[in-house]
């Protein structure tokens, strides 16, 4: 296998854009670790964008990062169906312990069905919002 690895004392990656910052790029370092960071050319001193090193530990080296694998895109899953509130309700009381005080049992149906009644009313609400934003995006 290739070795890649090209130290910062001979070059560093190249900065395309103009905010001074590199492509990402794998870098080993000074503690034997590797990262996938971006230089930072704008600062003082040297800087690589998301890693944090300790202070006595420094880029040695970076090398480009290999290219993507060719790969089937992964189709997504379907949704799943809305429950309706019964139906979700029945599914909580299912979970519910047998030993739930049968006084209290009553109290807890009615505040999952208000709860239910509330989510159910959200995801109307939601769905109008994404339907209109569709609507002006179209």
């Amino acid at each position: 296998m290739k070795n890649n690895w090209i130290p910062v004392s001979e070059r560093l990656p190249k900065v395309p854009y103009k905010d001074g910052v590199s492509e990402n790029v794998l870098v080993f370092t000074s503690l034997n670790r590797t990262a996938v960071t971006s230089y930072d050319s704008e600062t003082d001193s040297e800087h690589w964008h998301g890693y944090h090193m300790r202070k006595d530990e420094y880029v040695t080296h970076w090398q480009p990062l290999p290219p993507a694998p060719d790969i089937e895109p992964i189709e997504p899953k379907p949704d799943k169906p809305r429950l309706t509130a019964e139906e979700w309700i029945g599914r909580m009381v299912d979970l519910m312990p047998f030993s739930l005080n049968p006084n209290i049992r009553p109290y807890i149906l009615e505040a999952l069905r208000a709860f239910a009644r509330q989510e159910i009313e959200d995801r109307e609400w939601k769905d109008e919002i994404k339907d209109l934003h569709q609507k002006r995006n179209a």
